[in-house]
């Protein structure tokens, strides 16, 4: 349940927002820099490597609403109750974020990539949805809701910014 009279302070707003940066990493990265890697580093071809996005997207969309479902219910269980229906996913997940590496390692098989991804996008998908809805538990306020929204979404811009450009200093 959220918290009623539960003070938001400018140090809880940050600390909300740096979960954004590991989100707003991973799909940059994704989305700007992997197919690249693929193709160059990890020797795919075109279609194979459009083939792993296309099969972890179709993943994911059967994944989402499975992962909401039990979140969602997760307080009726004795760990929900003991560690929170978002927070414990989050305990879990966010160390096993760890494995997004693992995706960049040079010469390996297609069958090792695909998996790696489809693996990874699980783990991401069960953290980041327990986050995203986070900011309702902390709070009944709508205005307090905002803030943390909005200083989440001011990291993330910051996050976007540094994982679409460094890496092509590197690169290229």
């Amino acid at each position: 349940m959220p918290r009623k009279n539960h003070k938001i302070t400018n140090w809880t707003r940050i600390a909300y927002g740096c979960g954004h940066l590991m989100g707003n990493s991973v799909s940059a990265m994704s989305g700007v820099w992997m197919l690249y890697f693929f193709t160059i580093f990890g020797n795919l071809s075109d279609k194979e490597a459009v083939m792993i996005f296309s099969v972890g997207t179709l993943l994911q969309g059967f994944a989402n609403p499975i992962i909401a479902f039990i979140s969602d219910n997760f307080n009726a269980t004795k760990l929900g109750r003991c560690f929170g229906r978002r927070c414990f996913w989050i305990m879990i997940g966010a160390p096993l974020m760890l494995t997004y590496p693992l995706q960049f390692l040079p010469h390996m098989p297609y069958w090792y990539y695909f998996f790696a991804y489809a693996i990874f996008e699980m783990i991401y998908t069960m953290t980041s949805m327990s986050y995203g809805m986070l900011s309702i538990e902390m709070t009944t306020s709508f205005k307090e809701r905002n803030y943390l929204v909005g200083y989440g979404e001011m990291i993330a811009k910051i996050a976007n910014f540094g994982v679409a450009t460094l890496p092509g200093l590197v690169f290229c």
